[in-house]
């Protein structure tokens, strides 16, 4: 978009492309135009969408309950690991998510108020067209079947009136033919059909080999989402009563977690952070049993207190012993033997410093405090304390831990195409896809060139050098007589075309 100044028409490699609406691309497109492109930029929606969240779901949990709930409610998320981590990615989940949440809470007022209320059908509307132009109809297909899983537990006892569904349809589509109905004007209708043809085919193959075993997504939110993960476990066979409107908005979260983890199993495309949208309602949940036992002044569970504790030792161990392990990489590299990419990218020399290990021993330390505090029915500071050392984690892992894995799996590829940036030239790879190119190189607007296809920079006279990167387990170039060998660093093998 930076390079083109085309802002109607998402594309990858200067050719269209059809697998995601524009506006979170608009959202990282603004930052990128301000702070420049760089990897800041590109984390900065999210990092804002972060705190947006934390203020969202602290607002509605003060206006359902109290402001102790709502401050319950945000410091678990923010404490809980994957929630947390995200938000420091440049994927478009969080941004999706918070629109979804709030076209459900929109939906949630206007069915449960007595009296009809235009502004939340119209905010329902907004909030859901949003969606849709961030990731697709996945984003009103949420709202829908989490409209019906409710309506079907309550049989129909809270069934908003219809001026909901007009308000809401009149929102909805005006936001989204805003982009929709100017791209078919611009593009005519192959493109749409093709965006909505990938869509099904994310729900009905597995797109670019992301298959895992049907119980993939329960795994990783039980795993991935603690300690929320296991304070909510007892919300799901018991029933914790309020008010009404309570009981009520505990119903939306029941409806809206499994539809999300039924929806997400059923899809043959498995990816990790798809299941993302149940943090929000599963938080909800494991606030409420945190804020009953405070409520009553009683400790949490023996068992589930000692679960958290254990848990959380295993993931903090696994932290503080990262750089030992691979300060002794030569004792179990050959154990990689059956995948000679991984073997050779991990024999890159990669200096781990022993002072690595202090962010999990923090962690683990925090932890035992948490423990104690949570024995004692302190969960304000316990939850307080989690939420410091997760985000002590995430930064350790984000500062020290990820750049250093980053060398054993791409790194010489990043730094060649880093070297070749800004030069009179293409850079591509060969033989498997990434988009390391099109960020680290920045092309320039080339759209009458297929810069991203290798076959076609090979086959065709070209008016610059060509450079190829490949792993080292793909050699076919090396029978090509126009292509000549540079180099290999770790898992990679780079060539540059013979002009």
């Amino acid at each position: 978009m930076l390079a083109t100044g085309d802002y109607a028409n998402v594309q990858i490699g200067f050719e269209p492309f059809r697998e995601k609406p524009p506006l979170f691309f608009w959202l990282q497109a603004l930052c990128m135009g301000i702070f420049g492109v760089n990897e800041f930029a590109a984390r900065l929606p999210n990092a804002l969408c972060g705190t947006a969240t934390l203020l969202t779901i602290f607002f509605i949990g003060a206006k359902l309950k109290d402001h102790r709930f709502g401050l319950l409610w945000a410091l678990l998320y923010v404490a809980s690991f994957l929630p947390h981590f995200y938000f420091k990615f440049g994927i478009i989940d969080p941004v999706f998510n918070l629109l979804i949440f709030l076209s459900i809470y929109q939906t949630i007022l206007s069915v449960e108020e007595r009296k009809f209320n235009k502004k939340n059908a119209l905010l329902a509307g907004l909030f859901s067209g949003l969606s849709v132009l961030t990731k697709g109809p996945v984003g009103l297909l949420l709202l829908i079947l989490t409209f019906v899983a409710y309506q079907a537990v309550t049989r129909l006892k809270r069934f908003p009136k219809f001026g909901y569904f007009l308000w809401f349809a009149m929102s909805f589509i005006l936001v989204v033919s805003s982009w929709f109905a100017m791209n078919i004007i611009t593009n005519g209708w192959d493109l749409f059909w093709q965006f909505i043809n990938y869509q099904v085919e994310l729900f009905t193959q597995p797109v670019a080999g992301h298959e895992q075993p049907f119980y993939y997504h329960f795994l990783v939110v039980l795993l991935g989402c603690l300690p929320m993960s296991l304070y909510a476990l007892p919300a799901f066979r018991s029933k914790i009563y309020g008010t009404r409107t309570q009981y009520n908005f505990r119903l939306w979260m029941l409806s809206l977690f499994w539809v999300v983890m039924i929806l997400f199993t059923i899809t043959t495309t498995k990816i990790v952070h798809y299941s993302s949208m149940a943090y929000l309602p599963l938080s909800f949940l494991a606030t409420t049993v945190l804020f009953r036992l405070e409520e009553k002044h009683r400790p949490i569970s023996k068992w589930l207190n000692g679960l958290v504790l254990g848990v959380s030792l295993f993931y903090g161990l696994l932290l503080t012993a990262l750089p030992f392990v691979f300060q002794k990489k030569d004792k179990w590299i050959h154990l990689l033997s059956n995948d000679p990419f991984a073997q050779t990218s991990f024999s890159l020399p990669v200096e781990w410093p022993w002072w690595i290990c202090i962010a999990g021993l923090l962690f683990i330390l925090a932890s035992v405090i948490g423990f104690v505090w949570r024995q004692t029915g302190k969960f304000y500071p316990a939850l307080a304390i989690n939420a410091a050392a997760t985000g002590l984690v995430l930064i350790s892992t984000f500062g020290l831990v990820l750049p250093r894995i980053e060398r054993y799996t791409q790194g010489p590829a990043i730094d060649f195409i880093e070297q070749k940036a800004g030069s009179n030239a293409y850079v591509t790879t060969y033989g498997y896809k990434s988009y390391a190119n099109f960020f680290y190189f920045q092309y320039p607007n080339q759209a009458d060139k297929q810069t991203d296809d290798a076959n076609y920079l090979l086959t065709h006279p070209m008016d610059k050098p060509v450079f190829l990167i490949a792993r080292c387990t793909n050699k076919e170039l090396d029978a090509n007589p126009n292509v000549k060998f540079i180099k290999q660093e770790g898992g990679f093998r780079f060539y540059q075309k013979i002009q």
